[in-house]
């Protein structure tokens, strides 16, 4: 075991939707430099560690929304993830706190790792940040119950991409269930899909993501 990994007591780990071109996912680099800064600020180096968790999806140039309409696609992303999380839990240690900041697709995988059925453990999680959510607007703390301790949506009512997402519209509708102990919403309407990383609410979003994870 590498010698800094003893005493990291917590793991962000963002990760990015269906589309992997450069210009979708640069977000990750951008945002991790920008938490990884909050930690430091905070004198956490020692504590917190941010990880990227890149995968690449198969690419159909403008038609990258194709694979996840196959069922056994999704499923083998969720346990890929799973895979993931379980290489943290041994890595770092089985008690290490994991928090999770996804877009779209990316916001699929995270949360059903916490209740799909696989080679692979399901996962735990201490907080979620969702941004544009491909997840049901229907689920409910106790559908995963023990999983998590929150799950935070960014939605938008104007995001034509989950408006007419095939595997769930969290991200356009916001929860429905939301609770404020275990759910939580937050509307960003008039943003698009990917406006949430782009000048103009950058800044805003990364904050927000910062001050979920008691970084700000």
């Amino acid at each position: 075991m590498c010698d800094r990994l003893p005493g990291i007591k917590r793991v962000i780990v963002l990760t990015h939707g269906i589309n992997n071109r450069v210009t979708e996912a640069k977000w990750l680099d951008e945002m991790k430099a920008f938490l990884d800064k909050q930690v430091y600020a905070k004198q956490l180096g020692n504590e917190v560690e941010v990880l990227i968790h890149r995968w690449n999806p198969f690419v159909f140039r403008f038609f990258t929304f194709i694979p996840v309409i196959f069922k056994s696609f999704r499923h083998s992303q969720i346990t890929k993830f799973q895979k993931y999380i379980a290489w943290i839990r041994k890595t770092y240690g089985p008690s290490v706190d994991i928090d999770v900041v996804a877009h779209s697709f990316g916001t699929y995988k995270a949360h059903h790792a916490m209740t799909h059925k696989s080679s692979q453990p399901k996962a735990f999680f201490r907080r979620l940040v969702l941004i544009a959510p491909a997840v049901t607007s229907r689920f409910r703390p106790v559908d995963a119950a023990g999983h998590f301790e929150q799950e935070h949506y960014f939605y938008s009512e104007d995001d034509r991409t989950i408006a007419i997402s095939p595997i769930g519209n969290a991200g356009w509708v916001g929860p429905y269930y939301e609770d404020q102990q275990y759910i939580f919403a937050y509307d960003y309407t008039p943003a698009d899909h990917s406006d949430y990383f782009k000048d103009g609410l950058k800044d805003e979003v990364e904050s927000h993501v910062a001050e979920i994870l008691g970084l700000a």
